[in-house]
């Protein structure tokens, strides 16, 4: 596990060119920590038979899902004018006692910059673990999560922020939340 985060990381940050980019200390970076709420669709929702006669059914079967608190850290960098790349890490727990869940991704994005604030997209991709109890086997996965993200300007470098989003592929999971961003240079530039 740890050696996946660690080639994620590594990854994401040559990908973004923060490692090799001789102009890096002056690209405006930011380090965001929120919390987040998460609703996970774990699979189908299994009932033991009544009886021996089979039914026939035209809608989905139910799926089990669960809720989720987590904090987060995500440190960005921009590399266009308008595009952002980086990582972030996530913990947190499910409802169920003795539950975790953990997550390690890479993060690229484009936002317009206003006075008050900002708005953007990203795509958030990578490594998501969890067990739903104690006892439970862990279920590893490979994620993609469409965002859209909100800031509101706090101070030259302080902003309070919204993200939202849902997992590609995972019918019924979502997140959301709210986030406080420092930014290495005054906001806008």
């Amino acid at each position: 596990m740890i050696r996946r985060i660690v080639c994620a990381v590594l990854i994401t940050a040559g990908a973004t060119g923060c490692l090799l980019d001789r102009h890096r200390k002056d690209r405006p970076a930011r380090f965001v920590v929120g919390t987040h709420a998460r609703g996970l669709a774990t699979g189908t929702a299994t009932a033991a038979p009544a009886s021996d006669v089979a039914a026939r059914t035209t809608t989905e079967p139910a799926s089990a899902s669960h809720g989720a608190k987590t904090l987060t850290g995500q440190f960005t960098m921009v590399t266009q004018h308008l595009l952002y790349g980086g990582v972030e890490v996530e913990a947190g727990v499910l409802e169920e006692r003795g539950s975790n869940f953990g997550g390690a991704y890479g993060v690229v994005g484009a936002e317009q910059v206003s006075r008050a604030g900002a708005i953007g997209v990203e795509l958030v991709g990578g490594w998501r673990g969890l067990r739903e109890r104690l006892g439970a086997t862990d279920v590893n996965t490979y994620v993609a999560e469409p965002r859209v993200r909100a800031q509101l300007r706090l101070g030259p470098q302080l902003m309070l922020g919204a993200v939202a989003g849902a997992t590609v592929g995972e019918r019924g999971s979502w997140m959301a939340g709210l986030t406080l961003g420092f930014h290495s240079h005054a906001f806008g530039r």
